[in-house]
């Protein structure tokens, strides 16, 4: 059955699934108290704790979604590949790999081919989406590997959309098994629209800490 996951930041709407996610600031998600290897479904009653403050849920950077588009690094996605603004990027075999802390102003769209985040652990990335569509047929369309924290921030009256094609076939040592697929933390933000499609698998699989917010 197709998994469909849309989200209006401002207003989060959630549908499909989210696995193995620590997750804050959105009653409809699923706040372990441990980290699990996989969790599907409805969010279990008293799963997240009301009880915390904004100031304890989110961080400054949680709630960014303003930038300085003069200082950020391009990206315009094209059909299998993709040009930028920065050596940061690197594009092979329909990936589009971002390697350093930036902040990314990406837009375009890309028929089957992969967003990955593979940058030293220290890493803060800040990925801003203006009118994405990608398509992975047989992994993650957004596939966080490696950083410290990655933002993800919708762009004002922009869509986007996120698409895994039906399958996953094994790409290293993770099972990737959704089409946002991440192992760091991950927070998204902002005023646009994001559409997370996966006929298999999951919408989103986090292995650390997932933040919605407005």
């Amino acid at each position: 059955m197709k998994k469909i996951l849309a989200i209006w930041l401002c207003l989060v709407l959630l549908s499909g699934s989210l696995a193995g996610c620590g997750t804050e600031g959105s009653p409809s998600a699923t706040q372990p108290s441990d980290k699990q290897e996989e969790t599907k479904g409805e969010a279990e009653p008293g799963s997240v704790d009301f009880s915390k403050t904004d100031g304890e849920m989110f961080t400054d950077r949680d709630k960014k979604t303003d930038f300085n588009e003069s200082e950020a690094v391009t990206v315009k996605l094209k059909g299998d590949t993709a040009t930028a603004s920065s050596d940061s990027v690197r594009v092979a075999d329909g990936r589009v790999i971002l390697t350093q802390e930036a902040t990314y102003l990406i837009s375009g769209s890309l028929s089957d081919g992969m967003l990955v985040v593979d940058a030293p652990e220290p890493a803060k990335l800040h990925l801003v989406l203006d009118g994405v569509e990608i398509t992975s047929k047989t992994s993650a369309a957004l596939y966080i590997l490696e950083a410290d924290k990655v933002v993800v921030t919708l762009a004002k009256g922009s869509e986007n959309t996120l698409e895994n094609g039906g399958e996953f076939v094994a790409i290293d040592d993770n099972n990737v098994d959704g089409a946002i697929f991440s192992k760091q933390d991950l927070t998204l933000n902002g005023a646009g629209t994001l559409t997370v499609t996966s006929p298999a698998g999951h919408g989103i699989v986090c292995k650390d800490d997932l933040v919605f917010t407005g």
